[in-house]
């Protein structure tokens, strides 16, 4: 069962923001301190980090920010479970108007956070962050090109199976800044079995069959050289074998 450590919010927020951490001891802290004035005067928010089963320091420095901080409430597992897990406690125990999840390291910012919220508001169910947007704008530094380079082209490959085999039809499943209205997000997850890598497409796949509205937006994504939590040997083939799982369970969204 999920634990968690909360700070006194009072009130429901407008915001909930859903961050899975595993072993991030190195950039949480100075993750939270780029995030807060950067959301802060936008309506009322809460950020909820979802620890998967961390084995390092991850955890306390989590406590003790939630003490520190008002907004912020601590979920997770005692065991590593994966990042659909965590994803999932943070967003059942969500209580805004409007969920967000990203990745702790920031690498897409919250400057967009406004632009997302209005396609909720404007009538979508889901705002989900594309790379393959033509608006989409990346800064990196060109020694990480050549590994995101085959990255892209992997997860290139990934998408075109994912839209073959389940007729998504979206152009990047992965992308690690979605937003998604509370209700929905909540409903969804509720019935979500992958815990690993693979959520977001089983996720989508849920949205489409019950006829929810999902579009497409442009990121910023600032790559720092950061390692993914993505082990591309080991994690492609189950991602590909959840896909199969999904197929059969849901059987696709077309």
């Amino acid at each position: 069962m999920p634990t968690e450590d909360a700070g006194a919010v009072d009130s429901l927020p407008e915001l909930s923001i859903v961050i899975p951490t595993f072993n991030e001891e190195r950039i949480v802290e100075e993750s939270v301190a780029r995030m807060l004035p950067a959301i802060r005067g936008g309506g009322s928010f809460e950020v909820i980090f979802s620890d998967d089963g961390s084995a390092d320091q991850t955890p306390a420095i989590l406590r003790r920010l939630a003490r520190s901080h008002t907004e912020i409430r601590v979920v997770g597992h005692e065991r590593n479970r994966g990042k659909g897990a965590a994803i999932k406690a943070g967003v059942l125990a969500s209580r805004g108007r409007f969920v967000l999840y990203t990745d702790a390291d920031l690498v897409y910012g919250v400057d967009q956070v406004d632009a997302y919220r209005a396609a909720l508001a404007g009538g979508a169910d889901l705002a989900i962050g594309s790379r393959g947007h033509p608006d989409t704008r990346f800064v990196l530094h060109p020694r990480h090109f050549p590994y995101l380079s085959l990255r892209h082209r992997i997860g290139v490959t990934y998408i075109a199976l994912v839209n073959r085999l389940l007729g998504l039809g979206v152009s990047d499943t992965q992308c690690g800044f979605k937003m998604i209205r509370g209700d929905v997000a909540r409903e969804l997850f509720s019935e979500t079995r992958i815990e690993d890598f693979a959520f977001d497409v089983e996720l989508l796949c849920l949205a489409r069959m019950r006829g929810f509205k999902i579009v497409e937006l442009p990121v910023q994504l600032r790559y720092r050289g950061s390692p993914s939590s993505v082990r591309l040997m080991t994690d492609a083939p189950r991602m590909i074998l959840d896909l199969l799982a999904i197929r059969m369970r849901i059987g696709g969204a077309r």
